[in-house]
């Protein structure tokens, strides 16, 4: 038993450390960073959630053999309906596939939180875990600041395999939202009681807090993160005593000083990405309010946004740049939440803090020892943090941050004592070996096919935009041999062979595109055109019909309606 204990503990630690850092890429390249590489890359989704299920696989072979009783807590109950309600908001949704790969996510973060609430056994576990993600931490922004500073390239060995290890972290505005809550992590450190003879430790970290905060303010220049750290600051203000609360509120100000250049940008402009962040807040809106029991479905965000996305929305962009441009999230967790699971999602959500923070309330009242005391405060603000900053971004699905996040949790209902030992039943140990063949077999089965067909996906677009025609459309053919499901293959597929001058295989692809994202306007303008250049008049008018049934502004689309109709005059 104590065996099969120490490898799933040192698994755990070996996430905190690996999964960070096998979401970093090549960092900086001529200090600017990459766009057009997809945010969440293949093979690391794959790495991170491969790393989960062999951990709840090593706790269930424990559970299964040794453990007499498990952890049982009340925030069991609503991330349990949650999942519940994701894997039943697909049904009649556009495309299910899609939906069940998000439910991976979920679930695989439910799952971190059962594995590390039953793994950390006190508070000495605890700290060890934190100091783990907050080196870890130190040592990302570490090579951020070399790459920024010095054009370095690391890790140098990945950069042949940029297509299959990509980078989340390509965008460095991501590194600071993974930064920022771990800042206040530091704080269990630096403001505990320590021996004399171990000043030393509180100077590194005070050090390390240093770094975190001129990456995150100079470096990685994120206004969502510089709001990370200023929230949970302000609810310091009105937490501590008097004295305390002159410290904190200058270190708020010295804060929202050196964020001023970053926080003005809001109101410039200039940056119209800020006045499009509010039109797709106002689109998630609408959607939640069309569905608003139980959302249109996980995952399905993406795919529902183009009904309520008007060209008027998306500034001076060009019309065909504007319609191609893609809305894969609605840059605030809680407005996904509310049009991908409706009002049901997100009341399951707020019972879920609810329970959480109560819980925290409850044992700052009671509690007296000061280093406890102060490591729930730090884990409170980390987790302020992450709510914080998810007004704003999608930090929660973005597997770093949201393993952090779900640890913290984790961390604070073991230290608050949320929890109560349940005893195992014949039963239960029965069922959790019979989980382990599902766990071994469909799941990473599931997670290597979703992770080679974007793989090649990736591959497939690079060579398109290097006009290499037939390597691309073998990409896109591979990808498709992995998931026969992926709506862009097909797209790309049809672009291809328009480009061949073969309208019919054109339309074939297409067609089988929209059955899997039905309302992609450029797919069903490129469709109407080349029903339109093949002579079916008749077919393209009913297409161009659909198209502008949901999208009437889109001027192109009216254009060719016009010209056919004036044809047949």
């Amino acid at each position: 038993m104590k065996i099969a204990s120490a490898v799933s503990k040192i698994t755990l630690a070996l996430f905190f450390i690996l999964v960070p850092i096998a979401f970093i890429s090549r960092g900086f390249v001529d200090n600017s960073y990459f766009y057009r590489i997809y945010l969440f890359t293949p093979t690391k989704e794959a790495v991170a959630r491969m790393f989960i299920l062999f951990l709840l696989t090593l706790f269930l072979l424990e559970v299964g053999f040794f453990k007499k009783s498990v952890q049982k807590t009340a925030l069991y109950l609503p991330m349990f309906f949650i999942l519940l309600l994701g894997a039943f908001s697909l049904i009649g949704s556009m495309n299910p596939h899609q939906g069940f790969e998000q439910w991976i996510h979920l679930a695989s973060l439910v799952l971190f939180f059962f594995v590390c609430l039953n793994l950390v056994e006190d508070i000495s576990s605890i700290r060890f875990l934190m100091k783990i993600g907050v080196f870890t931490g130190a040592l990302i922004c570490f090579i951020s600041i070399l790459c920024y500073f010095f054009h370095v390239d690391l890790p140098f060995f990945l950069k042949k395999r940029e297509f299959w290890w990509g980078g989340t972290f390509d965008n460095p505005k991501l590194i600071a939202e993974y930064l920022a809550p771990l800042f206040f992590w530091i704080g269990g450190f630096c403001f505990a009681k320590t021996d004399s003879r171990r000043i030393w430790e509180k100077r590194i970290y005070a050090l390390i807090s240093a770094l975190f905060l001129f990456g995150i303010l100079f470096i990685f220049k994120s206004r969502t993160a510089a709001l990370g750290l200023m929230v949970p600051f302000l609810f310091l203000v009105f937490v501590f005593s008097p004295r305390k609360r002159i410290v904190v509120a200058l270190s708020c100000v010295a804060i929202l000083f050196l964020s001023l250049p970053l926080l003005k940008q809001t109101f410039d402009r200039k940056y119209t990405n800020n006045l499009q962040r509010l039109v797709i807040w106002k689109n998630a809106v609408l959607i939640g309010k069309d569905h608003w029991l139980r959302g249109a479905g996980l995952g399905q965000f993406d795919l529902v946004y183009p009904i309520y996305a008007a060209p008027k929305d998306r500034f001076s962009i060009p019309e065909t740049q504007a319609w191609n441009d893609y809305i894969h999230h609605a840059h605030n967790e809680y407005l996904q939440i509310f049009s991908e699971m409706g009002f049901l999602g997100l009341a399951l959500f707020a019972v879920l803090l609810f329970l959480l923070f109560r819980q925290i309330r409850s044992y700052l009242k009671s509690e007296s020892d000061g280093m406890r005391r102060i490591l729930c405060y730090s884990l409170m603000l980390s987790l302020l943090s992450h709510f914080t900053m998810a007004l704003f971004v999608y930090n929660f699905q973005t597997a770093p941050s949201a393993f952090f996040a779900m640890a913290a949790m984790a961390f604070l209902i073991k230290l608050t004592g949320g929890t109560e030992q349940k005893e195992m039943r014949h039963f239960t140990r029965v069922l959790s070996l019979a989980l382990i063949p599902f766990l071994l077999l469909f799941a990473p089965r599931f997670l290597i096919q979703n992770a080679l067909t974007k793989y090649h996906l990736h591959v497939g677009e690079s060579l398109l935009e290097q006009h290499s025609l037939q390597k691309a459309k073998e990409a896109f053919e591979e990808a498709l041999r992995w998931n026969p499901h992926e709506w862009r293959a097909y797209f790309f597929l049809g672009d291809i062979s328009a480009r061949h001058k073969n309208g019919e295989e054109a339309i074939s692809y297409l067609k089988k595109s929209l059955r899997f994202n039905p309302y992609h306007v450029m797919t069903l303008f490129n469709l109407a055109l080349y029903y339109e250049r093949s002579g079916k008049d008749e077919d393209a008018v009913q297409t161009y019909g659909r198209l502008l049934s949901f999208a009437p502004d889109f001027r192109m689309a009216n254009n060719r309606l016009g010209h056919i109709h004036l044809k047949h005059r």
